[in-house]
């Protein structure tokens, strides 16, 4: 220590071990200020990890100031800016130099606070204009109203949320205040601009009428006696505060110490802190230095500490002899006065709990999981950005839709173990069951799920498994369920019974958007089937299938799940990526999306448009086969590639083609063609109910179909259709044949089953979103698909209209035969003379003047064969229909008359 005094003095060297404390000091001070100005210009339409947007920010700091706003106000909500005080405070006082003490208990005294505080918001309603998915108190609030809530289930919560309220304020002030370590002495001198503070009980009124001019007199009196040592508390404006506190605290007289008395080992040195917790320093005796415990505390818990001072005062070497003997150090400025705190396993014990509030807090925050930004947008400065065929996104933002739009799935209760003594003595009921129809074997496994429970039957050698899968209906009867399916299960050697569960969990589709599988999946169009039998999610490419076929009677949850897969896409694809054109006969499933960004055309209802529509995308498909082959490739993916390398480069895409051949030489002609291709967008096809158009024009939307479904999946092309009518006169062989990839909801009857899936079982589903997956390759999966209501799907919809309008495409609803369905007068040439000529030749040797028969005879549309036997009615050889709907022949009475 001597020679560390001889090359460095002492002031000098406190100096350095306090420059760290200081720029960490000054740090927080920027960092809280920052925060603060983050939060005061917080807008919700910035953007942020939570809503992507190619807006500019309306932040003060700009893109990180939007995200750090955004994060705090989802996190505390209104409680944000009281929270970040302490932070400021704490900088602000060790930027003076001064080593804090008591970190740990400060942490968990903000830790109290960021629940208290929040929660307090939290009980009040949330206003009309509350744009956050979250209370006023954000995810915190929410999370700590939870729990109040929880316990206070048995008592009325509406008469005890208004005394929680008036609790938790003083409990969270009071916790925010002994995190920022302010103390019942550090208060009144952090007030106080100059002059001493009053004193208790007398002196009050002199003190309020002293002028100003006096106390800055009285001020500076009391500099020049203490030697400068008061000079150094004003090294930073927060040591005032401190010194302050120094001087309002009395010190002890001192005592000589006995000449002989053995010296004490000093205790343990720790850094103080002025801002210490209320009471932690002892009141100084009036009688000597001794002090003493208000309190007796249990042994153990406490221990001494002796606090030095923050700033050495000069001191004359007469006054530092009596201190030293009187337990004053040599640069002491005031008696070491002994402490009491918490030892080192009783500091850990009480920390305890809060560090639990702290891991608690940050679990149910991580809980609501952010959406991952789907879509990023260049800068201007970045490399150039796709261009897409039809500007479609001209007005466009950008913007997925946010997650706050769907609602929260609901909290999941924990799901008994295979081990489950119910499950177990339903195990065993089950087996009693199939041992009463002859059926023996053993239990392998339960698997239980969120909707039913999966039981795995190895059964006894010999047994057939037609036989057991043919007991689902006795077995349902025998198990009081309302229905039980049975099949194989593929891959081993058991039979699965899946038996429903008493109580069913409802499956959120934006549980299913916010898990790892649908977030990291790398599906070009990824779909939210829903969630299997043992609770995971399923998510299926579209691009791969590359058609699907679903079916399903009304209420089976077929609409709802056709809503599932659409907003699957919109929060995955931006217009730029995926276009939709959506036929919907019935008018009401998706009508909904009339007017969003990503459509091709408006929402097709007449049945003779969904033709034209079709018509349209085979030509779009063969146009873009053409596109493909001009740059030599095998689908959309390695097309789009192409395009984008060269629009990187810069450069337009060449070919050499050949124009013919030289006469003089013989020599091929070749030219270079030059062309700028633009990326081509998916397409998705969406047909609502097919057996509605195969009713009108089943040979035009068959024909249609079967073109698409063979053709249009290397362009990017896909179909999604659904019909809840699976005939054999809907899902034609040719459909099936095209369509590998099929989802069937519930059904009526096991022939319906076997027309969609090939097999029995889907009449047996439970209904709802209960569905049998069948992917290419005949594999079935069951699995039970998210509900999303009418309201969400209106939020949807209203955010993405709210974001541009589309671009539609006029020639898509024209349809090229249009000039067949008008009637035509005095024989113009509408239709080909060849056809109206083979009509008429038809009925007048049939007879049979219906627009049906002649449908089926020509294999035509019904637009088409009823126009000529309109045709046929003014030309005078069909008379009008009669009552019942039939036509007379007329002109073999014109030939007579004639």
């Amino acid at each position: 220590m001597e020679s560390r005094q001889r090359f460095l003095p002492k002031a000098l060297a406190a100096e350095v071990r306090r420059l760290p404390w200081r720029v960490l000091g000054f740090s927080l001070v920027g960092i809280a200020a920052a925060i603060w100005l983050a939060l005061i210009s917080w807008s919700y339409g910035d953007p942020s990890p939570s809503y992507a947007t190619t807006s500019q920010p309306h932040n003060w700091l700009g893109h990180r100031g939007a995200s750090v706003a955004d994060a705090m106000m989802q996190a505390f909500g209104l409680a944000s800016p009281f929270l970040v005080f302490p932070i400021s405070v704490f900088g602000f006082r060790i930027s003076g130099g001064h080593i804090p003490s008591r970190p740990r208990l400060r942490l968990a005294y903000w830790a109290a606070a960021a629940l208290l505080v929040p929660a307090f918001f939290a009980m009040f309603p949330t206003p009309k204009t509350w744009v956050l998915d979250t209370g006023l108190g954000g995810i915190a609030g929410d999370f700590a109203a939870a729990l109040v809530a929880k316990a206070t289930a048995a008592i009325a919560p509406s008469l005890l949320w208004p005394l929680f309220g008036l609790v938790l304020l003083p409990a969270g002030g009071w916790c925010l205040l002994r995190a920022c370590g302010l103390n019942s002495k550090v208060l009144p001198a952090a007030f106080q601009l100059g002059g001493e503070a009053p004193a208790k009980g007398k002196g009050k009124a002199k003190a309020k009428e002293e002028p100003l001019i006096d106390k800055a007199a009285a001020w500076a009196k009391r500099v020049s006696q203490q030697g400068g040592g008061a000079l150094a508390a004003f090294a930073h404006p927060g040591d005032y505060w401190l010194a302050r506190v120094r001087e309002e605290t009395p010190a002890p007289a001192p005592s000589p110490a006995p000449a002989k008395a053995p010296r004490k080992p000093a205790p343990k040195a720790v850094e103080p802190s002025a801002f210490s917790d209320w009471g932690s320093r002892p009141s100084p005796s009036l009688g000597g230095s001794e002090t003493r415990r208000v309190d007796a505390e249990p042994d153990g818990l406490f221990e001494d500490v002796r606090i030095e001072p923050f700033f050495g005062v000069r001191r004359s070497p007469s006054s530092s002899a009596g201190a030293t003997a009187n337990g004053m150090s040599d640069d002491d400025s005031e008696p070491v006065s002994p402490i009491r705190r918490l030892t080192g396993k009783a500091m850990e014990t009480a920390l305890n709990g809060a560090h639990k509030i702290m891991e608690t807090g940050t679990a149910a925050a991580a809980a609501v999981k952010r959406q991952k930004p789907l879509i990023y947008v260049k800068a201007a400065n970045d490399e150039p950005a796709l261009r897409t065929d039809d500007d479609v996104l001209e007005h466009f933002t950008s913007a997925l839709p946010p997650l706050s739009l769907l609602s929260s799935p609901p909290v999941a209760s924990e799901r008994p173990g295979a081990h489950d003594p119910m499950l177990m003595q339903r195990a065993s009921g089950l087996m009693g069951v199939l041992g009463d129809f002859g059926v023996k074997g053993k239990m392998s496994g339960i698997y239980p799920g969120p909707v039913i429970t999966l039981f795995e039957l190895e059964p006894a050698r010999g047994t057939k498994s037609s036989r057991v899968v043919g007991l689902a209906d006795d077995i349902a009867r025998s198990m009081s369920a309302v229905s039980a399916r049975v099949a194989v299960v593929p891959g081993r050697d058991a039979i699965g019974i899946e038996l429903p569960n008493a109580k069913r969990e409802m499956v959120s589709l934006r549980g299913i958007i916010e898990s790892n599988a649908f977030q990291d999946s790398q599906a070009a169009l990824p779909l939210a089937l829903g969630k299997s039998i043992g609770g995971e999610p399923i998510v299926v490419d579209l691009a791969r299938m590359p058609h699907l076929l679903i079916a399903g009677t009304t209420g089976s949850g077929k609409s709802v799940g056709i809503n599932t897969m659409i907003l699957s896409l919109l929060y995955r694809l931006p217009p730029s990526q995926c276009n939709f054109i959506m036929i919907d006969p019935k008018m009401l499933e998706l009508s909904v999306y009339d007017g969003i960004p990503h459509l091709l055309a408006p929402v097709v209802t007449d049945p003779k448009k969904a033709v034209a529509a079709l018509k349209w995308t085979v030509k779009e498909m063969n146009t873009r086969y053409e596109k493909m082959s001009k740059l030599g490739v095998r689908n959309i993916t390695s097309y789009n590639s192409r395009v984008a390398a060269a629009q990187l480069r810069g450069q337009p895409l060449k070919r050499v083609i050949q124009t013919g051949f030289d006469p003089d030489t013989d020599e091929p002609i070749e030219e270079e063609e030059i062309f700028d291709p633009v990326p081509m967008t998916y397409i998705v096809v969406v047909i609502d109910e097919m057996a509605d158009l195969m009713m009108v024009a089943g040979k035009d939307i068959e024909f249609a179909v079967q073109r698409l479904s063979q053709m249009a999946r290397a362009a990017g092309i896909h179909l999604i259709m659904a019909t809840q009518r699976p005939s054999v006169d809907v899902v034609t062989g040719t459909i099936k044949a095209n369509f590998p990839s099929r989802i069937s909801f519930q059904v009526t009857s096991k022939i319906d089953s076997r027309t969609i899936i090939g097999e029995q079982g889907a009449e047996q589903l439970l209904g709802a979103g209960d569905m049998l997956y069948m992917a290419a390759g005949g594999r079935i999966i069951r699995a039970h698909g998210p509900f999303v209501s009418d309201e969400e799907v209106e939020h949807v919809a209203a955010h993405l209209k709210a974001q541009g309008f589309p671009n539609y495409r006029d020639d898509i609803l024209e349809d090229p035969d249009a000039e067949d369905e008008a009637p035509r007068k005095g024989g113009g040439g509408g239709d080909s003379g060849d056809l109206y000529a083979s009509a008429v030749d038809i009925v007048l040797k049939d007879r049979k003047p219906t627009t049906s028969y002649l449908q089926r005879r020509l294999g035509i549309g019904y637009n088409r064969a009823a126009s000529l036997i309109e045709r046929m009615e003014q030309e005078g050889i069909v008379g009008a229909p009669g009552r019942t709907g039939r036509r007379e022949i007329l002109i073999e009475e014109r030939n007579r008359a004639s």
